[in-house]
């Protein structure tokens, strides 16, 4: 697969070639009269000047600033714009984890104990925040 710098300076070349071809040597006054035959649009004098030289002029404009370095193409971000897709997808990320938090499983620690206090505590706790995040959830939805 080429790179895309070769693909757009090839396109670039063959419109400029085109439009030289038309415009030159084709001579694009022809072209007009007959497309204004056959048509209710009529084109005028412009479009022989846009064929000519507008045209053209903006090719070699764009095929030179594709010639560049790409490094002189890089800027500064001073606004830190490009951090802001990052910080979108964390947010995105911590929102989406409160809403649909599974139910949570004892620590490891009371994993092999069954009438312990604190174990019990923690169990209850963690029940009771697994049922008020599906009410939520479910109170959001409907």
């Amino acid at each position: 697969m080429r790179p895309l710098r070769t693909v757009l300076a090839g396109l670039l070349m063959v419109g400029l070639a085109e439009s030289i071809l038309v415009g030159w040597v084709f001579k694009v006054d022809k072209l007009v009269a007959t497309l204004n035959e056959g048509s209710r649009i009529r084109l005028g004098s412009g479009f022989a000047v846009l064929i000519r030289w507008i045209i053209p002029a903006m090719l070699l404009v764009l095929l030179a600033l594709l010639a560049r370095p790409v490094t002189r193409w890089t800027t500064r971000d001073l606004g830190r714009l490009a951090a802001l897709p990052r910080g979108l997808a964390i947010a995105a990320e911590a929102g989406a984890g409160a809403d649909r938090s599974p139910a949570r499983e004892p620590p490891p620690s009371c994993a092999g104990s069954t009438g312990s206090a604190t174990c019990t505590a923690r169990a209850a706790t963690s029940a009771a925040g697994s049922a008020t995040s599906a009410a939520r959830s479910g109170a959001s939805r409907g």
